[in-house]
């Protein structure tokens, strides 16, 4: 089959959807098709069996798509954003099949009406593989020493994380360290915000923005942090945050989205119900922060993907068409 990709250049901007999109292009290659990737938006190509349009070119296949795509389209749901949930009787309407990259990505759609048959649970260690299992013992020091995994975007939750932080005390670096490791093209205007709130607080004392790490690297760095924060405030799936468990550091997260799927509240990690609950924990004295004992996250917590075979998606994909 000859599948296109309508997508944002993989160049201009890093991020999880980015690599995503990279794995599943090479997976499909791999196994004999064709793909054909295309960075400007335009017209679908009439060679094209399937077009897979990415979440960042939402606005586009809603006024460009006036009934049943031809080809067959299919989103890749990436995020959970207010703009997806607006669009969703729209792309219900044009007959546009939707592949999901987590199980709350599954159950949003489903419960905006897609019928199930229309979704495909893809997620992304069936093709980004995690690392392989490390044993860590280490027990966190009087310094926390946190890693993030980010784009400076707005569904990260970054701004109102720093805004809010600001405002309820001053954090003591001898107590925290905070390395944001992402990129900060994808929406420069915000990006700046984020880094102007954090210039002008205690924040810059104890957060350092690392800029982009290829993931290999990241993944190889992981292990010498105490935990791994993600304030998100909704994950389609927490690559990440599957990551982080992976090399055996708990999570300290945001409870929405996906991250329930992942995150054991007070046994691999700590579940926040918001900003205001994280941060206070995070500026409680050293004594007081209690996380879950490193040794105690075994092997069943490496996040395994759901029993999906190449099989079956490519069968899907020719049923859909």
């Amino acid at each position: 089959m000859t599948f296109q990709f309508v997508i944002p250049d993989p160049t201009s901007f890093s991020s999880g959807g980015n690599l995503y999109n990279q794995a599943l292009m090479e997976n499909l290659v791999k196994r004999g098709h064709r793909v054909i990737e295309q960075y400007q938006c335009g017209a679908c190509l009439p060679e094209a069996d399937r077009v897979f349009w990415d979440t960042l070119h939402l606005a586009l296949l809603t006024t460009t798509n006036s009934h049943i795509p031809d080809p067959p389209g299919v989103l890749m749901a990436h995020a959970d954003t207010t703009a997806l949930r607006t669009a969703i009787p729209r792309l219900k309407a044009i007959g546009l099949t939707f592949l999901a990259t987590g199980q709350f990505m599954v159950d949003l759609l489903l419960g905006e009406g897609i019928p199930s048959d229309r979704i495909f649970l893809l997620e992304p260690p069936v093709i980004l593989p995690l690392p392989v299992r490390r044993d860590r013992v280490l027990q966190a020091r009087e310094r926390l020493s946190l890693a993030m995994a980010s784009s400076l975007t707005e569904d990260k939750g970054l701004l109102e994380f720093f805004q809010l932080g600001a405002n309820l005390g001053r954090p003591f670096s001898d107590h925290l360290r905070i390395d944001v490791f992402g990129d900060d093209r994808i929406d420069e205007g915000y990006a700046r915000a984020i880094k102007a709130i954090w210039k002008s607080t205690a924040w810059k004392d104890i957060v350092s923005f690392r800029g982009l790490l290829p993931r290999l690297q990241f993944l190889d760095r992981l292990p010498g942090y105490d935990a791994f924060l993600s304030v998100s405030p909704s994950e389609s799936y927490g690559m990440a945050i599957a990551e982080a468990l992976s090399v055996g550091i708990p999570v300290l997260a945001r409870s929405g989205g996906n991250v329930r799927n992942l995150v054991r509240d007070q046994e691999n990690g700590l579940l926040f119900h918001d900003h205001h609950e994280l941060i206070n924990w995070l500026m409680q004295q050293p004594g007081q922060r209690h996380l879950p004992d490193p040794s105690n996250i075994s092997s069943n917590d490496q996040p395994s993907p759901g029993q999906v075979t190449w099989d079956a998606f490519e069968r899907w994909l020719v049923r859909r068409s």
